[in-house]
């Protein structure tokens, strides 16, 4: 299998058809460690990727396909020519086989600092173990699934207001992608999109220049490769 699909070249020579390009939002990372998964379900257990950037606020795009599909999504570092491009992989993934990806349940991916992801599980620990004791305190058994659910959001929507993330279904039925802060205890933000035609597994691919420095980071919705590379690599994984 090749280092990355071979529409990823055209993207970096800007002779890419088919597919236009839309401004996003900004990410803000601040602390040089990117995280690439589906915020809805994965986000509390997500890794990120072995290789880092500067931190700073960086402009995030979206590649939409005519019929309206997102074809991917890209973080772009710097404007230097790319000359490579390499599959990013999270710590433990230096072995593995073919393009590693992230899981998607709910047809939504993102890009998020590590350092929002840390601040966010933590204070979710916190909220949840506070909600539960109120929602205890009122009765609710937790059996009754329905009950304790509408209980639960009650009580956190009275202690820390709406779940950060409860926005995103709406946001992107407006928009190609949206930007939220997780946490008031760091500066990062998360930008979601929609992920290519909804559920799977998508990997993604650093661009780098002569100096393997980093331009862009790219997550391929895999609506876009040919059936013959798409063949080559069911042969790989065999």
């Amino acid at each position: 299998m090749s280092d990355a699909p071979d529409w990823l070249s055209e993207l970096a020579a800007s002779s890419l058809e088919d597919v236009t390009e839309v401004d996003g939002e900004r990410i803000l990372v601040t602390s040089g460690s990117i995280v690439a998964c589906d915020p809805l379900v994965f986000l509390s257990g997500a890794d990120p990727f072995a290789r880092t950037v500067k931190p700073g606020s960086y402009p995030v795009a979206i590649g939409k396909l005519s019929e309206g599909e997102n074809a991917y999504a890209i973080i772009r570092f710097a404007e230097r020519p790319i000359v490579r491009f390499e599959v990013a992989r999270c710590p433990g993934e230096e072995d593995a086989e073919g393009w590693p990806g992230y899981g998607v349940d709910s047809g939504i991916g993102c890009f998020v600092d590590l350092e929002a992801v840390e601040h966010f599980v933590r204070e979710e620990n916190t909220v949840a173990e506070q909600v539960s004791a109120k929602v205890a305190e009122e009765g609710v058994e937790p059996g009754d699934v329905l009950s304790y659910h509408a209980a639960f959001e009650r009580h956190r929507a009275e202690l820390v207001g709406v779940d950060p993330l409860a926005s995103l279904e709406t946001s992107l039925q407006k928009k190609p992608a949206t930007a939220v802060r997780l946490t008031r205890a760091s500066d990062a933000n998360l930008v979601a999109f929609r992920s290519g035609s909804g559920d799977g597994i998508y990997a993604s691919f650093w661009g780098l220049d002569a100096k393997r420095r980093p331009i862009c980071l790219v997550t391929d919705f895999g609506l876009l490769s040919p059936e013959d590379e798409d063949e080559d690599e069911d042969e790989d994984a065999v």
